[in-house]
């Protein structure tokens, strides 16, 4: 059932605890795009026993009982909605929009039955996290490894469910998942442990979805899948780095409007307002581990650093004054000798990045690939 939009409520969370699964990962650890391997479906069927993986039913189940003899469970094909014995976590990623069940009863009297969700407490807008927690790990390291917007609840042959709105299916970069724990957002249990038992989901109250929103925003950099974010969450969104010392993982990767937008401004220097001769550096280093986007050797000694970003200036205004002093001390020169540049590229600037520049001496300039 479609669910109207609301206008004035802050969104509220819903988390799913999804079972790990490595079908697709290509050699990382986030799957959801096929039927594990033979190591996690031993791990998940034996080991663990997890309720559906070690179901009478489940495809997994008979091919551990053949010794793993014989053909390997599949996923149905992409246009498919039937399961067939396998989970639907072997499809999770690798459909859209996203949608994820509560699933059912697997044993006592309501077997079979769906296990219920208060759908008065969730409405449109609303942000789905998908969470799941690695093999030989402790609960407290649960990951959220996707996200996504509610827009439409239901209920099928596999139980209720939550449907994404197909504005922001997010599947988290590998190394953000990973520094992006889910008992950050979520409040203990009433005896101050961490442990998730029964039950496929847990609802988040508004503080902290919205938290976890402001931090991933911070955590994902200059990807395309933050851009993504900000373009759907708009100003409801408050850019904030993680609290607890989680921050931006080191070498994230960049989204392919920012690396154009980086590559044209060491191109034509004279894009940007500085003399033709210039010679660029893209990703200049400092000794401190830090790198600034792309630094120019002006003809007459000077030099710029150049911060670029896309749709959210504001961090690259703070970046753009730190690679100014470190250039400085690089060249050895006295802060604020007038002999570097600082430079900020956008699509835009709001109001609070243009006080900011105005303050610092950094200058604006608005260009797209």
């Amino acid at each position: 059932m479609p669910l109207t939009q609301p206008t004035t409520r802050r969104p509220n969370g819903l988390a799913f605890k999804a079972t790990y699964n490595d079908g697709g990962a290509l050699g990382g650890l986030i799957g959801y795009r096929g039927v594990c391997s033979d190591r996690i479906i031993v791990q998940n069927v034996e080991v663990d026993r997890r309720a559906w993986c070690s179901d009478p039913d489940n495809k997994c189940l008979q091919y551990c009982d053949r010794g793993r003899n014989g053909p390997r469970p599949k996923v149905p094909p992409p246009d498919g909605q039937v399961y067939d014995g396998v989970c639907y976590e072997s499809q999770l990623l690798a459909r859209r929009p996203f949608k994820f069940w509560a699933g059912t009863y697997q044993s006592g009297p309501h077997r079979g039955e769906p296990i219920p969700i208060d759908f008065g407490k969730v409405v449109a807008g609303d942000i789905v996290l998908l969470t799941t927690l690695a093999p030989q790990r402790m609960e407290r390291d649960r990951i959220v490894f996707a996200c996504y917007r509610v827009g439409n609840v239901g209920k099928d042959k596999w139980g209720n469910y939550i449907e994404s709105d197909g504005t922001m299916d997010l599947v988290l970069p590998e190394r953000i998942a990973m520094s992006c724990r889910y008992w950050d957002y979520q409040s203990p249990n009433k005896d101050g442990s961490v442990f998730w038992g029964s039950g496929l989901f847990r609802y988040l109250d508004t503080d902290n979805t919205k938290r976890f929103v402001d931090e991933l925003v911070f955590r994902l950099g200059d990807t395309s899948e933050r851009d993504m974010l900000v373009r759907t969450l708009g100003n409801a969104i408050e850019i904030k780095p993680p609290q607890g010392g989680r921050g931006r993982p080191s070498g994230t990767s960049e989204g392919d409007e920012h690396r154009l937008l980086k590559e044209l401004v060491a191109a034509k220097p004279e894009l940007i307002g500085l003399p033709a001769g210039s010679e660029p550096e893209i990703e200049h280093s400092f000794l401190s581990g830090d790198r600034v986007d792309v630094k120019f050797d002006l003809p007459n000694g000077d030099a710029a650093v150049v911060e670029v970003e896309t749709i959210v200036p504001e961090p690259g205004a703070h970046q753009a004054i730190k690679y100014r002093a470190l250039l400085e001390v690089q060249r050895s020169e006295a802060l604020g000798s007038g002999h570097v540049e600082a430079i900020l590229v956008a699509h835009e600037f709001d109001g609070e990045t243009r006080k900011l520049a105005e303050k610092y001496q950094i200058r604006l300039v608005k260009l797209r690939a």
